[in-house]
């Protein structure tokens, strides 16, 4: 079982924004607009604004215990407007008596770091997306990116070379990937992205048959699964050569867990991505990149 290092993954992007903004003496801010009281939010939150500051972002949390739809909406207009500010996301889950599809539509598209407002979502399905991609998808992009460059164990002077995108696209042609997720932060937009490296992509989801799922599981090449529910993909399933990308996290009693069992696939001849430590890291990370990307926009 070979495992997809998000840690040293995230630690190598951090070191390349920290050159990137000194090198060319960037001031990024990135807000964060927090609503409710959510302790893995916090958690993210902390991860958030102490590696801005490790890289040189300021980060401004902006908090409301409570707040109706027209409040959060009048400061989104606010931020739009204030030049200080590279860029800003708001921070989900939010209180489910908030309208999310209405509050998403008065993102700045320049600004939506997070990649979720209506006209990123549409670029990005539009292909060749001048728009800022949701970061968890940027990140499960590098971790097949990272297994794309080290599957053979070998790291030639050609693959050092290759442009990113042409990386992904010749190791995605044509190979079947499973998503489990289809939610507008996961599933939908990384469909899209998938769909441009011209892989075969087929969305399922918490709410698909277990006979259904299981099925697709063993007939796949690439799964990434992000339901946050324990033991969701059945170990035995799992064969020699697939990829996992194990993008969902359960809390039990036996410590934090992602969507499989990993070591019930010891042994086996696979890739994976670990949870903790896996794509949680790269996704802070690249929520970092799309700041200093809006912030050469200023």
């Amino acid at each position: 079982m070979n495992i997809i290092n998000g840690e040293h993954i995230a630690q190598q992007i951090k070191q390349k924004l920290k050159t990137q903004i000194e090198q060319a003496n960037l001031k990024p801010k990135l807000a964060i607009l927090y609503i409710g009281d959510n302790a893995a939010s916090e958690v993210y939150i902390e991860k958030k604004v102490a590696w801005g500051k490790e890289i040189g972002i300021t980060t401004e949390v902006i908090r409301y215990v409570n707040a109706s739809t027209a409040e959060i909406i009048g400061k989104l207009k606010e931020l739009n407007g204030t030049k200080s500010i590279s860029g800003y996301i708001i921070q989900l889950p939010i209180p489910r008596h908030l309208n999310r599809n209405e509050i998403l539509q008065h993102i700045k598209p320049e600004k939506d770091v997070d990649g979720l407002s209506p006209v990123s979502l549409g670029l990005l399905w539009q292909g060749n997306n001048p728009g800022f991609i949701p970061a968890t998808v940027l990140a499960i992009l590098e971790c097949i990116k990272f297994v794309a460059r080290y599957e053979d164990n070998k790291y030639t002077v050609d693959e050092l070379d290759t442009n990113e995108s042409t990386l992904l696209e010749r190791y995605l042609t044509g190979k079947k990937v499973l998503i489990i997720n289809h939610s507008i932060i996961v599933g939908k937009p990384l469909a899209a992205k998938l769909l441009d490296y011209k892989s075969t992509v087929t969305i399922a989801h918490k709410d698909t048959t277990s006979a259904v799922l299981d099925k697709l599981v063993h007939d796949t090449d690439i799964i990434v699964s992000a339901t946050g529910i324990k033991d969701l993909i059945k170990s035995e399933l799992i064969h020699d050569g697939q990829v996992i990308i194990d993008a969902g996290i359960n809390k039990t009693a036996q410590g934090i867990g992602g969507d499989i069992d990993h070591q019930e696939l010891q042994g086996k001849k696979i890739w994976i991505s670990p949870v903790p430590g896996g794509v949680g890291p790269i996704t802070v990370a690249m929520l970092l990149q799309n700041t200093v990307i809006a912030s050469k926009g200023h």
